[in-house]
């Protein structure tokens, strides 16, 4: 099975603090559209876990031109049928983190399998994706993680912040 722990499945106590180590939809659609120009369809398979971030992409992607088939899913179950549904008039297939999408390893080697058939690119959010076969991964590096933790603990610091528990 394929565990993702994503900070926003949980509330966020008072005196909490963390960096999230993934890029925005916008920074990602734009990345996408920069090394593809000519896309001007993409899909994305997504859950309830990640419904806001799919309005912000829908947001982005309808400024830059760019038609989002976001395809929400009930349950793992629902992944196979509206897979082949995902790979249909589209461009190119989105992979997001989403725990209910990407549930067991063989999913995620029929969300491959699926795009391959329809001769798909794939983007991604981990650098894991591109031996499976993915055309580009756009994930945050690092230094970048880093330095947001700094800027965080010397906000924090600065303003002599209580501090329960620090998530990086």
């Amino acid at each position: 099975a394929v565990y993702q722990i994503l900070w926003r499945q949980f509330e966020k106590p008072a005196h909490y603090y963390g960096v999230a180590s993934e890029v925005s939809p916008q920074a990602q659609l734009a990345w996408f559209k920069h090394f593809f120009p000519a896309v001007s369809r993409m899909s994305i398979l997504y859950s309830e876990m990640n419904v806001a971030l799919i309005k912000e992409a829908r947001e982005t992607a309808k400024y830059m031109g760019i038609e989002l088939n976001a395809i929400q899913i009930e349950d793992s179950a629902d992944v196979q049928q509206k897979l082949a549904f995902a790979t249909q008039n589209t461009d190119l297939l989105w992979i997001m983190p989403d725990s209910l999408v990407l549930h067991s390893e063989q999913t995620i080697l029929d969300i491959f399998k699926a795009a391959h058939q329809a001769s798909l690119p794939v983007a991604a959010y981990s650098a894991f994706y591109m031996d499976l076969g993915a055309t580009i991964t756009i994930n945050a590096d690092t230094a970048t993680t880093g330095r947001q933790a700094a800027l965080l603990v010397q906000k924090l610091l600065d303003k002599n912040t209580t501090i329960d528990r620090l998530c990086l």
